[in-house]
């Protein structure tokens, strides 16, 4: 289970990394998906 965490822990640090680097990262990363099903 610790393993999950620190997992998790580095996602939530990668993903502020991006958005201190583009604030605009997920929404352009959103925009290009186009999934067929939901």
């Amino acid at each position: 289970m610790r393993f999950l965490k620190h997992l998790f822990d580095r996602n939530r640090l990668w993903a502020a990394q991006m958005l201190e680097q583009d604030p605009q990262f997920f929404q352009k990363l959103v925009a290009q998906q186009t999934p067929e099903y939901l």
